[in-house]
């Protein structure tokens, strides 16, 4: 009976030291497993902030042409409508001009035609 005792504790120390040496190595595996998981998370933190500083570098780079682009195409507007408002005075001013002239001619016209007929 204690042989089988002997045998029955060797048999549990052997599978006890067994389960130790398991635990052992899934505890080194999950730490490994630990730190690729953390290491992956830090990769994925730091390309994730590359990407958007670019992107974001790349969105404000687009603004700043379009406001760019926005203020020549206001500049060329406001050339425009001052040259517009230039021609548009000159009109005006022919014009009145053409009129000023045409009454002066009328006038003319009948006075010579008082003096022609009288």
């Amino acid at each position: 009976m204690t042989e089988v005792y002997m045998e029955h504790h060797n048999l549990m120390e052997k599978m006890s030291r067994d389960f130790e040496l398991e635990k052992d190595g899934l505890e080194q595996d999950k730490k490994m497993l630990t730190n690729d998981i953390e290491d992956m998370i830090l990769r994925h933190k730091k390309m994730r902030s590359e990407v958007e500083t670019s992107r974001w570098e790349e969105i404000e780079a687009v603004k700043e042409k379009n406001k760019q682009e926005l203020a020549d195409k206001i500049d060329k507007g406001m050339h425009e409508k001052a040259s517009l408002t230039l021609i548009q005075n000159d009109h005006r001013d022919k014009n009145a001009q053409k009129l000023g002239f045409q009454n002066r001619i009328n006038q003319m016209q009948e006075k010579l035609n008082t003096e022609l007929n009288d």
